[in-house]
């Protein structure tokens, strides 16, 4: 786990997946939100290089709908070396356009690996 201090709060980032380059991807674990079957996190990924707009990183808000197996991408906010913020979207909270079915063995599949609670099947009755 690695403690970093920003300027939103002190975060627990946690690899969870890796890109195609072999990069890893974090959660914020000490920022997720529950709220019944809908899990809120913040994710990070760290840029290979400086992009063009001087950001090194990106942290995006996603929200899962766990038992749904739904995604959608909330916010993303870029930053540069000193943590300045260099771009901020803010996707909201109920474009239904944005919903994704998460498939597995994607990234998006890690993180519902990492945030959702085991789908516990009920002993069926004899």
């Amino acid at each position: 786990m690695t403690m970093i201090a920003t300027s939103r709060a002190i975060a627990a980032w946690v690899p969870v997946s890796k890109t195609l380059d072999n990069t890893p991807i974090y959660i914020d674990d000490a920022r997720i939100v529950r709220q019944g079957n809908l899990v809120e996190f913040w994710r990070r990924n760290l840029f290979q290089a400086p992009e063009a707009d001087g950001a090194i990183g990106v942290d995006n808000y996603h929200a899962i709908e766990c038992k749904k197996g739904l995604f959608r991408w909330r916010r993303s906010i870029r930053f540069d070396q000193s943590g300045r913020i260099v771009g901020d979207i803010d996707v909201g909270k109920n474009d239904k356009l944005l919903e994704a079915k998460i498939q597995s063995g994607s990234i998006i599949g890690d993180f519902y690996q990492a945030v959702c609670p085991a789908q516990i099947e009920e002993p069926k009755k004899k």
